[in-house]
């Protein structure tokens, strides 16, 4: 039987990067299969069963979406499964810089003054992120 990891792997970015280093989980198969060959098409690793190492997809991923295609096969068969890697951005902002003080006087006349505050402004360490 073979069995599929997870579908959707979910994972903040590691501290400081616009990436990180996300476990993807292997295929299952039978351990009898003695001809059968795991390979991924993120890291292109590709390795028989009774090999040193795995098939496995477990790499460092920039922050986003990345699909990746584990499949397993044996002779002529082989079996596919899909598996969405999503690096969240946690915002570590490189750079940021607030508009204050400001000041105001009074209008005329009264005890209150209209004022516009400007926004602050903020530069992430991964653009396009999320």
């Amino acid at each position: 039987p073979i069995v599929c990891p997870p579908e959707v792997v979910r994972v903040s970015s590691d501290p400081f990067t616009c990436g990180a280093y996300v476990v993807v989980d292997d295929i299952g198969a039978a351990p009898d299969c003695d001809n059968v060959v795991f390979s991924n098409d993120y890291n292109s690793v590709t390795v028989g069963f009774n090999e040193e190492g795995d098939g496995s997809a477990s790499d460092v991923y920039p922050v986003g979406a990345t699909d990746v295609l584990l499949t397993v096969s044996a002779g002529s068969a082989s079996y596919d499964c899909p598996v969405r890697v999503i690096v969240e951005d946690e915002r570590e902002f490189t750079s940021m810089t607030c508009p204050f003080p400001v000041r105001a006087d009074t209008d005329a006349g009264v005890c209150t003054a209209q004022v516009t505050v400007p926004l602050p402004t903020a530069i992430d360490n991964c653009p396009g992120g999320f």
